[in-house]
């Protein structure tokens, strides 16, 4: 099977994952799903030979699993830990920097893990729309075309999901 076609399919898979995880109401479930979602898009984006992004999404499944734990037992997250994971993006930038697109996982991840923070699963959602739409240029740029789709998906479902909260 062509490489490009694997990395798409297992990109819709990811999306599928990525687009429900927004409509759940508990930040745990939220996040239990993303986790899933982005093993996916590592292996993607590997195959897509965007490594960046892949090392990217390594780092956002360690999160995921540290910051899951902390909102199961609905404490916070520690601060030190917060800026672990803040460095340990900003160090993954400069080794596989390229060029100025290369960062853009970087700099969604760091967006990402402060927005993780966040005790409300509305303002997550909505940090998720905005880099949704920096991620549909990226995945433009190297060739997920899938993702494209899917951002879009993504975009809508996460605005959806906040303003139903609101509107309650």
């Amino acid at each position: 099977m062509n490489i490009i076609l694997l990395s798409q399919i297992i990109g819709l898979l990811a999306i599928i994952l990525n687009v429900s995880s927004l409509q759940f109401k508990k930040k745990t479930s939220m996040m239990k799903m993303l986790l899933i979602a982005n093993i996916l898009f590592l292996i993607q984006y590997f195959l897509l030979k965007a490594y960046s992004a892949s090392l990217i999404c390594l780092i956002t499944i360690i999160r995921t699993i540290l910051f899951t734990r902390y909102d199961e037992k609905k404490q916070r997250i520690p601060i030190n830990l917060l800026i672990f994971i803040l460095i340990i993006c900003i160090i993954v930038g400069i080794f596989t920097y390229k060029n100025l697109l290369s960062l853009v996982p970087v700099i969604i991840a760091m967006t990402y893990t402060i927005a993780a923070t966040f005790k409300r699963p509305e303002k997550f959602k909505i940090v998720y729309g905005i880099c949704g739409i920096i991620w549909l240029i990226y995945n433009y740029k190297v060739k997920a075309y899938v993702n494209i789709i899917g951002n879009i998906f993504e975009i809508t479902s996460s605005f959806i999901g906040a303003k139903r909260k609101y509107k309650k």
